[in-house]
């Protein structure tokens, strides 16, 4: 049997999280263990159900999605993939 990886969502966008929760359900591989629409709960979510995959965009209302990279970095095992839409350059080198 295959590993099953737990994914999370962080995108402000509910299209696209519903979008890619159906993508990823119909592969036997990821379950998606939960959804955030905002920074702060993003970095909440990330220590509650510890996922090991993290999908973050970067521009999250109230804490942008760094905040959450952060917090994602300072896991035991940090899970990370991250996106935008944002073409700032300067963020993503930061990211």
């Amino acid at each position: 049997m295959e590993k099953l990886y737990r994914v999370m969502l962080a995108n402000n966008s509910e299209d696209f999280s519903v979008t890619l929760a159906a993508t990823l359900k119909q592969s036997d591989r990821y379950a998606v263990v939960g959804y955030a629409n905002d920074g702060v709960r993003a970095a909440d979510l990330l220590r509650e159900v510890k996922p090991e995959i993290l999908v973050v965009d970067m521009m999250l209302p109230q804490a942008d999605g760094i905040s959450v990279i952060k917090t994602a970095n300072a896991m035991e095992n940090p899970p990370m993939l991250q996106i935008t839409q944002y073409p700032h350059q300067k963020m993503l080198e930061i990211a």
